[in-house]
């Protein structure tokens, strides 16, 4: 197969011709002298011939790069060809060096495919010296031959070889590649993976040191691993008053981190085996720490629990366990959560660092919905890694998102902000999942959101009415109830009712209609506002209105009835007057007080309801809200968080009186110090503030 050979059986050859020519030149010059002197003008000839007739060998070295995958050999023959002649078969994706000697002169370089030789890849080469051939083959949907050149230096087919043990095998890699061994193999002594170089040593080496050895001549070095994980999981135990300072965390007298007070700690780092130093100092004051030596023979979690004191540090707890603990967590998606609940579920897989934004804003984290979070979802990271979450208020995030939006355009939004909701029939107060199947999606666009609100499992309820064209039933001489039911079963769904004298109505069946704002058999609109008026059955006139007659939008009896109503109310929210209620209907309208209230024990909110002869007095508590209104006094806490507590309470103050108000009847709230119920925090008369122990 070596083209050598074939060059040395030619020279061979040529030697014997020459000396035949010899023999017979001597026969010719006994014969005759005259042919001799002819000869030896002939010799004179021959020796100049034989001197043109010399060959010149020079060393040519292939080097190259192979890039195509083991199975392309097995499906394909590739030949390298040179002048013609086979010279090498490739049978695997390794890099391929060789040593031949050739004429000096052109060769020509070509290659065959299975059985087809490729004359457009052929190359020319004149070798003039010793020299190497250079190129990279490749094989896809056909032989790629590229970056093919020539160098005058057969260097790299002889490297003298180094010893690489007790070398960093990605120190050992390194050097070996610098000296351009192209073929360099490692394993590990205990058949485990190598997956980074940095933390191995070479212990064992298949070549000789000293060797010389061709650039692609396979070297295999054996492994062991020195160098290890460290893993710190531990917490740091709060103190509310003293010794509330940072802890910073030394390793083998190199700060590595520093432990806000109260706060989880999670660090990773690359140790060698054998005994280390953990260090922790106060961060005020280098005098008070404590140390942990440990021992590092594998990868490893140190854990375990600081405790903080003025003179020293408690290490309770600690353990070096063998092993990476699993402290790496998928993040899930939070946005569009209530921010209680986010909190929750993250903190339920794990982590351990969630933050909240705006914080200096938020107070009751279950009246904040999630925005955004800092940390995709999907992410896996560690457990102490900070996640952000940012928040806005539900009244605003509501509104912003969904209100107004038709049932199509409402759908889509719940689906980008990750929502659940529930579709509610506002009018009728029931749900709509049955009837949304039967709309075809112009009808979902003439349903637009009135309100939304969240429920207790954390889901929203979009309450949706109808702004269609709807027939205006006749509704006079009907009973209040009944044509209420009426207009609510037509899907109007602003409806107010009022009587001729301004009086309460109580028990809607005790009232008939007398009048409608918009006549019987008009089409309007489902969203306009329909005022019924009513009376009492002595009052209803013979000539009452029919679905045929017409009814003016409001007369003139009906403007002085509101009139009257109107400045009724205004004197009976005055101190000064009696209240116009009876016993029972103030027993009534605590009652129902009393239920509202109990709404509010689910979030910790307690409360009493009593009644003197002026007021209606309800008195709530909450845990911890006397500690907090000290915090805010004392700065340790932004006074937005108490501005959050005493707006809530202004809202429910208002709820409850809004009940009192129409009977003339004065309601107090009180807002009471959980820890002695003598004193007051903050009071709310007839809906307004009074009293803030914070402004105090």
């Amino acid at each position: 197969m070596k083209y050598s050979v074939r060059i040395i059986v030619i020279f061979l050859l040529s030697l014997l011709i020459l000396a035949g020519c010899e023999e017979n030149s001597k026969t010719s010059m006994v014969q005759s002298s005259e042919q001799g002197t002819n000869q030896e003008s002939d010799s004179e000839g021959d020796v100049a011939s034989s001197e043109e007739s010399v060959i010149v060998m020079h060393k040519l070295y292939f080097d190259v790069n192979v890039t195509s995958s083991e199975d392309v050999f097995q499906n394909h023959s590739i030949e390298l060809y040179l002048d013609e002649q086979p010279f090498h078969k490739f049978e695997d994706g390794k890099y391929y060096t060789e040593l031949a000697e050739v004429e000096e002169g052109n060769h020509v370089i070509s290659f065959k495919v299975d059985d087809a030789i490729l004359n457009d890849l052929n190359q020319n080469v004149n070798v003039n010296a010793d020299m190497s051939i250079v190129f990279t083959l490749g094989f896809n949907d056909s032989l790629d031959i590229t970056s093919f050149g020539t160098s005058e230096s057969i260097a790299d087919s002889a490297i003298v070889y180094d010893s690489m043990e007790n070398v960093a095998l990605d120190k050992a890699i390194e050097n070996l590649a610098n000296k351009h061994f192209v073929n360099v193999r490692y394993e590990s002594n205990d058949s485990t993976s190598i997956l980074d170089t940095s933390e191995w040593l070479v212990v064992g080496q298949n070549v000789s040191p000293g060797s010389q050895l061709d650039k692609a001549e396979e070297i295999v070095l054996t492994c062991r691993k020195v160098y290890f994980q460290l893993y710190f999981d531990l917490s740091f135990d709060q103190n509310i008053f003293l010794a509330t300072y940072d802890i910073e965390v030394y390793l083998d007298g190199e700060k590595i981190d520093t432990i806000p007070h109260g706060k989880n700690f999670t660090y990773s780092t690359k140790l060698k085996e054998g005994e280390h130093t953990a260090t922790f100092y106060k961060s005020t004051d280098n005098k008070v720490f404590s140390e942990k030596k440990i021992n590092i023979t594998t990868d490893s979690t140190l854990s375990g629990r600081l405790h903080s004191n003025n003179k020293d540090i408690e290490l309770n707890n600690f353990v070096l366990n063998n092993g990476i603990a699993d402290t790496s967590f998928e993040v899930v998606n939070v946005v569009g959560m209530q921010l209680d609940k986010a909190l929750s579920v993250l903190g339920g897989i794990g982590f351990t660092n969630v933050v909240k934004e705006p914080s200096d804003d938020i107070w009751m984290d279950s009246n904040w919905i999630v925005t955004a979070q800092s940390v995709s979802a999907g992410t896996k990271v560690d457990k102490n890694t900070k996640i952000v979450l940012n928040s806005v208020k539900k009244e605003a995030y509501l509104s912003s998102n969904y209100v107004s939006l038709n049932m199509n355009d409402a759908a889509k939004k719940a689906k980008a902000l990750n929502n659940e909701i529930l579709y509610v029939d506002y009018a009728k107060n029931m749900y709509m999942t049955n009837k949304i199947s039967t709309m075809d999606e112009n009808e979902k666009k003439l349903w637009i959101v009135k309100q939304a609100s969240f429920n207790s499992e954390g889901k929203i309820q979009l309450d949706f009415i109808y702004t269609g064209m709807v027939e205006m039933p006749n509704l006079m001489a009907n009973n209040l109830a009944d044509a209420l039911a009426t207009l609510k079963n037509a899907e109007f769904s602003d409806v107010e009712s009022k009587t001729q004298d301004g009086s309460y109505i109580w028990d809607n069946s005790d009232w008939k209609v007398v009048s409608q704002s918009v006549s019987a058999g008009t089409k309007v609109n489902a969203n306009k506002k329909i005022v019924i008026t009513v009376g009492k059955d002595d009052a209803v006139q013979a000539t009452a209105q029919t679905s045929s007659s017409p009814v003016k939008e409001e007369t003139q009896e009906d403007k002085l009835a509101d009139e009257k109503d109107s400045l009724m109310k205004s004197d009976l929210s005055k101190e000064s007057k009696d209240s116009i209620a009876t016993d029972e209907q103030i027993d009534i309208l605590m009652a129902q007080t009393e239920a509202l209230l109990k709404t509010k024990e689910k979030d910790g909110i307690h409360s009493t309801i009593e009644r003197d002869d002026k007021y209606v007095i309800v008195n709530l508590w909450k845990d911890g809200l006397t500690e907090a209104a000290v915090y805010v006094k004392e700065g340790q806490l932004p006074k937005s968080q108490w501005n959050d507590v005493i707006d809530g309470m202004t809202i429910l103050s208002n709820a409850i009186y809004s009940n009192y108000k129409p009977y003339g009847i004065n309601v107090m709230v009180n807002l009471l110090n959980n820890r002695n119920k003598e004193n007051i925090l903050a009071s709310f008369y007839n809906g307004q503030k009074t009293y803030d122990v914070v402004d105090d």
